[in-house]
């Protein structure tokens, strides 16, 4: 483009252009094994996830049997300063 002086000292690139037909026709075993692959990878990368989500549930009955645990009342002697000046 002589208008644009960015672009004077470009040369001219000539890419080639290839067509490669890329649709496969593959058979029921191989298809099953493939799907197999995928959703062990599914199961795999979600494992995290579910954990998470496991420790989120027993903290949450953890904290509510916690709230519900009767606590003994204390004594007198308890409640008395441990230093008396």
């Amino acid at each position: 483009m002589s208008s644009f002086s960015q672009t004077g000292n470009v040369r001219t690139v000539i890419l080639p252009v290839v067509y490669l037909n890329e649709s496969v026709v593959i058979d029921d075993a191989s298809a099953a094994k493939l799907r197999k692959i995928i959703v062990e990878q599914g199961v795999v990368e979600n494992i995290p996830f579910m954990l998470i989500g496991i420790a989120i549930i027993m903290g949450g009955i953890f904290m509510f049997l916690m709230c519900r645990q009767n606590v003994p009342e204390s004594t007198t002697a308890e409640r008395q300063p441990l230093l008396s000046s």
